[in-house]
């Protein structure tokens, strides 16, 4: 079983709006796995989980944001 943390943040109204149609929630997860994959400290899959996405998906993220 996976521990988790929550983490709770102010952010403006505006920037909520900016990543829709994610939620915010959705999209912090995200980017911190892209961040993770992008430095190597976790594997493609690993990263994918993590995102919450399969790895279909988390493969067109990494290539719409241009992550090698």
């Amino acid at each position: 079983m996976t521990r988790q943390v929550e983490v709770k943040i102010r952010i403006p109204s505006e920037l909520a709006e900016l990543v829709r149609p994610r939620s915010v929630e959705e999209e912090l997860r995200l980017l911190v796995a892209l961040e993770l994959y992008r430095e190597g400290r976790v594997s493609l899959g690993k990263t994918a989980e993590l995102a919450g996405l399969s790895l279909r998906e988390f493969l067109y993220e990494l290539r719409s944001r241009r992550v090698p």
